[in-house]
């Protein structure tokens, strides 16, 4: 072969190398995917049975080739040991939401969707340099929502963000190692405002996701304000002495003490303006204050109540309006309700609850008028039992319900502003309906329904002139007969069903209520 030839055959060879590599990747392309992970459901360790087939879930940023936007993924699915599959499953975690780019090779459709058989992760290049990732930043969210200019304080709030663009905080990675300390300084900010610090801590690992807060802490407002700060023992438990603030600089919320993660000690909270407002008493957890007091801004009292030393509301509750009337009043024996009641401002009755073993056995309502609203009766299973009653705010009765000591219920029916019949309901033992009326506000009847085993057997209706309109008859819920009337009273139309429910008669009659036309029908 001659030097051109030879230059041409390696150049041949030099473009036919990445085409068979692309030709590759083009044949293969439905098998492997470049996706973002979503979400993720740790199935395995919910499991009784651990298996290297028993698999976990992903959500993806891009629907696969088997349709939805998930896979799914094992020790067996990747050829890999239970170890290595637990310490991909945290990287994964770890990176969910971060815009972290993977390339996933898929295995055959299944029935539950597909399998991931390979992973490579995109973040130094491995994929190209448009899939590259910003490895600084871990973008974060909480469990619990508590509103974009509050940060959360307690541990195992916070999670990798879903998205990016939806994260509310965010933390510069690697964390800072702090020897002296045996821990990792973690200073979470706010994503809206990078500026501002939302939690200034430590954590007792270098994976922030991973470890939990130790030592003292403290969280800030989207303002910059304080709004929290305390400090964690070695096992992530709050213990000492907690300052909440309110969103004004240096201004006390409240002053806590923790012992081993729950409130232990002296609770003392405070007004927007300084005043005291509740000083309470906390054993393990429990509230055990005794003659306790609320206080509003202006130090008047707003509540007084009492805990026994179980941390059980026990005897009088009581809370009043800032002008010093009485807004409620409770009962409580060992814990459990013996009885309440709720005053309007004007010092007129609002509610009333009886209760009997800790079960409310009645209730009565009223109108700021000092008109009754309603009364209704239960028992122990909370099942409505008696004769319940509603009134309109003009006196006249707007509903009466009666029920069975079962709480099945027998009768409804209501009436109008004016104290005319609107509506009435009966039911039989087992609570199916018997029937159903209505009536027109001028106190004619509208419509009447009656059932027969709970299913629907006649129908009627009328005219507000108390002429008959349609009537109906059913068998097994399904059209036998229907005839229907004018307003004059002269009859129209006549209808009759075959045991299926397919017409078999229409009988259509003039103004005068003769018979006009019969058309029959067979099948």
């Amino acid at each position: 072969m001659n030097k051109l030839g030879k230059t041409f055959f390696s150049l041949f060879c030099l473009c036919l190398i990445p085409l068979l590599s692309a030709c590759g990747v083009i044949e293969n392309s439905h098998n492997v995917q470049i996706v973002q992970i979503k979400d993720f459901y740790p199935i395995r360790s919910h499991s009784e049975r651990n298996g290297p087939d028993v698999y976990n879930v992903v959500d993806l940023s891009v629907k696969t080739k088997c349709g939805p936007a998930r896979a799914m993924l094992s020790p067996a699915s990747l050829g890999i040991t239970e170890g290595e599959f637990d310490k991909k499953w945290l990287e994964l975690r770890k990176n969910t939401g971060q815009e972290w780019f993977y390339k996933f090779t898929y295995g055959e459709c299944v029935d539950d969707g597909v399998f991931v058989t390979k992973i490579v992760d995109c973040a130094e290049g491995a994929c190209g340099k448009d899939y590259k990732t910003d490895t600084g930043k871990l973008w974060l969210n909480t469990w619990a929502w508590a509103g974009d200019d509050i940060p959360m304080t307690r541990n195992g709030q916070y999670t990798s963000a879903s998205e990016k663009s939806l994260a509310q905080y965010f933390i510069e990675v690697p964390l800072k190692e702090v020897p002296e300390k045996g821990a990792w300084k973690a200073e979470i900010r706010y994503a809206e405002n990078p500026d501002v610090i939302a939690m200034d801590a430590y954590v007792d690992s270098p994976d922030f996701l991973l470890g939990k807060f130790i030592l003292d802490y403290k969280a800030r407002y989207l303002s910059g304000n304080l709004y929290r700060e305390g400090a964690f023992d070695r096992q992530g438990k709050e213990q000492g002495k907690v300052v909440h603030y309110y969103d004004s600089p240096e201004k006390i919320s409240s002053v806590s003490h923790y012992l081993n993660g729950r409130l232990d000690g002296e609770y003392v909270s405070y007004n927007k303006n300084g005043i005291l407002a509740e000083k309470s008493l906390f054993q393990d957890g429990k509230d055990v204050t005794k003659n306790g007091v609320v206080y509003g801004p202006n130090g008047e009292v707003l509540k007084r109540y009492n805990y026994n030393d179980k941390g059980n509301k026990d005897g009088p509750q009581v809370s009043y309006y800032p002008d010093g009337k009485v807004k409620s009043r409770e009962n409580y024996v060992d814990g459990s309700a013996a009885g309440q009641e709720h005053y309007w401002p004007n010092g007129k009755i609002k509610l009333r609850e009886a209760y009997k073993n800790g079960h409310r056995i009645a209730e009565e309502n009223w109108y700021e008028s000092g008109q009754k609203e309603s009364e209704s009766f239960y028992n122990e299973r909370y099942q409505s039992i008696g004769t319940h009653k509603k009134w309109y705010e003009n006196g006249k009765q707007n509903s009466e319900s009666r029920y069975r000591a079962n709480g099945v219920r027998v009768t409804m029916t209501h009436w109008n502003k004016d104290g005319n019949l609107s509506y009435r309901e009966t039911y039989d033992s087992k609570g199916r309906q018997l029937s159903s009326e209505n009536w027109f506000d001028n106190g004619k009847r509208k419509s009447r329904k009656t059932y027969n085993g709970g299913q629907k057997a006649k129908e009627e209706t009328w005219y507000d002139n108390g002429k008959l309109r349609e009537r109906a008859t059913f068998v097994n819920d399904s059209w036998k007969e229907r005839e229907t009337w004018r307003q004059n009273g002269t009859r129209e139309e006549r209808v009759v069903y075959t045991n299926g429910g397919d017409i078999s008669l229409i009988e259509k009659f003039d103004k005068t209520g003769k018979l006009e036309k019969r058309y029959s029908y067979r099948r």
